[in-house]
Parts: C-alpha cells; structure tokens; sequence
C-alpha cells in the first residue's frame, strides 16, 4: 500500500489535524500481517476507531493500542498480535505506528512523485562441497536465482575447480581449503535448448577464505565477471562438513551473509563421478563456452524483475 493510495483514505475535520479512518487502520494491520488477516479484522478495526473519543489522531489509536482499556482495544491487539509476525520483536503498537508515519507523512494535496524504479540485483545462492577427486579440489552443488528460490527448490546443478597456485591438494584442503582461482560452469534451465538445460562458464573466479571463527566456521569473500557481469562473493564455509555457501552480487553493496547452519540440505551430498565424465569436466572447465547466452541472460533478468513485483503485489 503506497502513500498516495493511504492519503486518499484520510479524512480531515476543519481543524486541519490527520484523523485515522477504519479503512486506512484495515490496510495498515493488513501490511503488518503481511496477508488479507481474518475475516473480523475489518469489524475489529471498525469497533475500536468508533471507541475512541473525538481524537481519533494517529497518536490517539497508537495510545489506545499500546494500554488498551477497551474490550474491542484488547480484542483488536490479540488479533494483530496472533496473525502477525512471529518473530517479531516489536509491539504491535510500535510497528502500527510506524507504518502510518511512514505512509501518512505527505498529506500535501500535490500530485505525490513516483518514485524512481531500482535496478533489479540479483543474488544467487550458491551451496554446495568441497571435494578432492584424483588430486583436484572440487566445489559442486545447487544453485538458485535467490535464496528464497532456492528454499523452493528452483535449483540447478554448478561444479568449479581449483586452478590456483597451490601445489599439494590432499584430504587436509577441505579442512583449510586455499584461496585463489577457481574456474567452472553452471547450469541455467531452458526449455529451448538440448536437454532443457544450458552451460554457463566462468573463469579465474577468486575466491579467499578468511581466517577460523570461534565456531570452527571460515568466513569468505571473492570476486569474478561472467556473461553476466562483475560480481562479488560473500559467504561462510564449515570445515567439519566440507559446506561451502555463496551470495553472489552482481551490483557490490554491503549485504551481510546469514549461513544457515542447523540446515540440511541433500542437494549438498556429491555423487562420485565416473572417470570419464570427471575427465571431460575438466576438459570443458578449459574449453571456451560455445553457447551464445545473451538471450538467456536477458530471460533471467526479466524473470528476477516479475518475481520482485509479484513480492510487491503480496
């Protein structure tokens, strides 16, 4: 619920003060249970505006809600805090009262500026282990446009290989794996293409691990170009398990990484590949990519742009 459509929803007494009415306190509790709530709400809302008194300002329903006095108050209070926001650490007043200062603030009759459109990130989530295969450090796994993509299980398959300067690479580089180059491919679905699935290289991307936390966890960061564009990495590696996890940010801002440890994901778990075919990767990781993907980048992008405005619609 934008700001214009709030202010329009506002009446004014002839003292010019902002006055809450039902339908902007239906929306708003709306936007803090982040769903349409229940079927009351609307009558909830309705029963505790009309058991005001004649101030009926934002600050009125924010003080009515914070000590509710009232039985339609309390009731109203219980039905916020029962359908909104589990882990939220706010009173439902807090929150309330901040979405209609947020969203009340212009109350100017001027036509209200749109806002400039953001460039549409993206960050995929890369997760997968670290493996030595036939005196190579292997890092495969699952890849996902978003983290919430990759909760939904819209994964595919990606596989890198150390081509750094380290010379000996043995059992003890998963538990202190070397920072350097890494070079491989990832999969990108396309209905169009042989298979449905289309290879995406990359080459030299760096990557550094950082130094042990108190937890036994490495913290690591890096940075590589792809058909995409320059990116950065961000991420968190657990030796006891060999899991490596990735942000990938194609447009570099400040973005902390949350691993999630107690997580189990079987798309982690590494197959043993057949010779040949370990062979023929390593074969393609120094080939030249020979599949034109401009139209594929541009499809990606395009379905990042509609999954961030079908999340705004919600």
């Amino acid at each position: 619920m934008d700001g214009a459509k709030l202010a329009t929803l506002l009446e004014y007494k002839n003292n010019g003060e902002k006055v809450v009415a039902v339908d902007v306190l239906v929306e708003v509790s709306k936007m803090y249970m982040d769903s349409a709530g229940p079927e009351n709400l609307e009558s909830c809302c309705t029963a505790f505006v009309e058991s005001l008194d004649k101030d009926k300002s934002v600050d009125a329903l924010v003080a009515a809600l914070t000590q509710p006095t009232t039985d339609v108050g309390r009731k109203l209070n219980e039905l916020l805090v029962e359908n909104g926001p589990k882990d939220s650490n706010k009173p439902v007043s807090t929150a309330l009262s901040s979405l209609l200062d947020q969203d009340l603030e212009d109350d100017d009759d001027d036509e209200e500026e749109e806002a400039p459109k953001k460039n549409t990130v993206l960050e995929p989530m890369m997760r997968g282990l670290l493996k030595v295969k036939e005196g190579k450090l292997f890092w495969a796994g699952k890849w996902a446009l978003s983290k919430e993509k990759f909760n939904e299980g819209d994964k595919s398959k990606f596989k890198f290989v150390y081509v750094g300067d380290a010379k000996i690479i043995d059992g003890k580089s998963i538990s202190s794996p070397p920072s350097g180059k890494y070079s491989g491919y990832f999969m990108v679905k396309d209905a169009n293409a042989s298979g449905g699935l289309v290879k995406v290289e990359e080459k030299g991307n760096i990557i550094k691990f950082g130094e042990k936390k108190d937890n036994g966890n490495i913290s690591v960061s890096g940075s590589g170009e792809n058909a995409f564009g320059e990116f950065t990495l961000t991420g968190m590696y657990s030796p006891q398990g060999g899991k490596l996890s990735i942000i990938k940010t194609y447009k570099p801002k400040d973005k902390d990484f949350e691993a999630d440890e107690e997580e189990d994901d079987e798309d982690d778990d590494i197959e043993d590949d057949d010779p040949e075919e370990t062979a023929q990767e390593l074969a393609d990781l120094k080939a030249d990519a020979a599949e034109d993907i401009e139209v594929h980048i541009k499809r990606v992008r395009e379905q990042a742009e509609k999954d961030k405005q079908k999340k705004q619609k919600t």
